[in-house]
């Protein structure tokens, strides 16, 4: 059927190319033209049929599958179809030598034939490039040639049908391959209309002989990737590689927000509702993050004190027992929060008669009087002296971080004796205790302390947030344990000092998260596995002196990881030798 509907469309054409030839013939004779002899009834039923040839064409033109080939160059068409009918005019009047003859009514018709051929010429051209046929590509310039318009298209009809034939012989799939995008992340490619998203090979069916094709760019975790290819063309059997490269690195990826396993009471929520505006005592000033657990903001007292306040989020699963245990546990982290090493929080806030409020549907009153945490407000983290070169890159970043990871896990120690798990161990939650300095040399001066203690739980707790990213596959155990630090601790050295957190297992870590929030145990467990296997024989690039040590921080058997009294002892003799 395929192969009849291209027959039809060629005879069309070439029928076409000679009644065109014919018609200059007729009216462009090389001796002079005796206007007695012709008929002009004839004359004007050729000219007649001579149009209705061209509007014919462009109908058939247009039902052609590689019509996208002529959407994307219409402008270039259109240009070069008025380029070339003067240019065919003038030669046609020095042939004739006579300018009494030109019949107006034939130059109409011509100028359309003109154009559709040689769009038609552009299309054969394109196809044969994209195909690598080079009889196409010949035939394009016989057709671009008006007059020689016949033999180029039986030649094209030709290349045509040698290819509908092989295609009918081969598979009626193509296939497209992805290199250098990371595990778990997907590209994503518009054929034939729709969408896909693969990361390996993808085979597609195709339903017409040619489809055109669109890769995107990719914002993934990592950054964002560009494919080699943007767009094209596909026929049944072709395979189509796509490479992407890195154009752009991502500061998310280095420290991701935690992920939430209880479904938010309110999904979407714009924080510039509260800036500027009080919220008890305290006037927001300006956002500055968010992680699992809520937003956070910058606020100023009544006595004009700078704060960061914390807005807890809302979670549709057990809020009324999330906020009484917080009531209970407050004074204990306010308490705790007076170690040196970790943020100091000044108090919670949380009206019961608003709460109760907001889960029967009053909204406003999470604008007017939402959950708050009251705590110190710190300017730079470590996530902010990763983005820097100058940092980074200074001959004492690597003992720089040594020293960021001896006072945490000297704040988790502290938190691990007093029966509590941190829960978020990252770049991002970890903070300078004074302003950046100008100069990296001044860093070994300055504290670290470990972020709000919004996130942290009882040892044995169930856990409800988690940022995959820094977390062992232990945690889909979904029970909160000191050693689930130690390894987010481990992975925070490792993004440290190489600007990315590639671990082996984080497509299976994602798959497991999946898994969880849809209680499938069974595929939790399989994910898991899978993770731990991986994870085992992973070699992260470190240097040699803490090499063996994080390895076993960031071991899947947590028996094996040191407590955070040993991770003290370790790195606080490298920062003093």
């Amino acid at each position: 059927m395929r192969e009849r509907f291209f027959k039809i469309v060629f005879i069309l054409l070439t029928l076409e190319g000679l009644m065109f030839d014919f018609l200059v013939y007729m009216n462009l004779q090389l001796f002079p033209l005796d206007v007695n002899l012709v008929d002009q009834t004839l004359q004007n039923i050729k000219v007649a049929f001579a149009f209705f040839m061209a509007i014919n064409g462009f109908l058939t033109f247009f039902s052609i599958d590689d019509i996208d080939i002529f959407s994307k160059y219409i402008t270039r068409y259109l240009i070069v179809g008025f380029v070339a009918l003067p240019a065919y005019t003038t030669m046609g009047l020095v042939v004739a030598s006579d300018f009494v003859y030109v019949n107006f009514y034939f130059w109409f018709p011509a100028l359309m034939y003109l154009m559709h051929m040689t769009s038609i010429s552009f299309m054969f051209n394109k196809m044969g490039e994209i195909h690598g046929t080079k009889r196409l590509k010949f035939a394009s310039y016989l057709i671009a040639t008006q007059f020689l318009s016949p033999i180029g298209v039986i030649m094209a009809y030709s290349g045509m049908k040698t290819m509908l034939r092989s295609s009918e012989q081969a598979s009626k799939h193509a296939a497209f391959k992805v290199e250098g995008l990371p595990a778990g992340v997907n590209a994503i490619v518009i054929i034939g209309g729709k969408t896909y998203e693969f990361n390996e090979t993808l085979h597609i069916p195709l339903y017409s002989y040619t489809e055109s094709w669109h890769a995107l760019d990719i914002n993934s975790p990592y950054g964002v990737y560009k494919p080699d290819l943007s767009w094209g063309y596909v026929t049944p059997g072709d395979v189509i590689t796509l490479k992407y490269t890195l154009v752009k690195n991502s500061e998310t990826f280095l420290s991701p927000r935690s992920r939430s396993i209880s479904k938010p009471l309110l999904t979407t929520w714009d924080t510039k509702v509260w800036l500027n505006k009080k919220i008890g005592t305290y006037t927001v000033l300006k956002y500055l993050g968010e992680g699992g657990y809520g937003y956070v903001l910058s606020a100023k007292s009544s006595n004009d004190e700078l704060v960061a306040i914390r807005i807890f989020k809302l979670f549709s699963e057990n809020l009324t027992e999330f906020f009484a245990k917080l009531g209970e546990e407050a004074m204990s982290l306010v308490n705790l929060s007076d170690h040196p090493n970790i943020i100091k929080i000044y108090g919670f806030y949380v009206d019961s008669v608003a709460l109760n409020k907001i889960i029967n549907g009053d909204v406003s009153q999470y604008l007017i009087n939402p959950p708050i945490m009251v705590m110190e407000l710190m300017k730079d983290n470590l996530q902010d002296l990763l983005k820097d070169d100058n940092f980074y890159y200074s001959h004492i970043w690597e003992k720089v971080v040594y020293k960021a990871v001896a006072d945490v896990s000297l704040a988790l120690k502290y938190l691990h004796g007093h029966g509590y798990v941190y829960m978020d161990v990252k770049p991002s939650n970890i903070f300078l205790a004074k302003d950046k300095p100008n100069s990296p040399r001044y860093l070994l001066n300055v504290g670290f302390k470990l972020g709000d203690l919004g996130s942290a739980l009882r040892v044995s707790s169930k856990i409800n947030q988690l940022t995959l990213e820094y977390s062992p596959p232990e945690v889909f155990e979904g029970i909160a344990k000191p050693l689930l630090d130690i390894f987010a601790l481990g992975m925070t050295i490792y993004v440290l000092l190489n600007r990315k957190a590639d671990r082996p297992d984080l497509v299976e870590m994602n798959e497991a998260f999946d898994c969880y929030v849809k209680h499938d145990l069974n595929c939790v467990s399989l994910k898991i596995s899978e993770a731990k296997t991986k994870l085992s024989s992973w070699q992260p690039n470190l240097p040699d002196e803490i090499e063996n040590f994080v390895k076993r921080m960031l071991s899947p058997d947590p028996s094996t990881r040191p407590t955070a009294e040993e991770v003290f002892n370790y790195f606080s003799r490298l920062v003093g030798s």
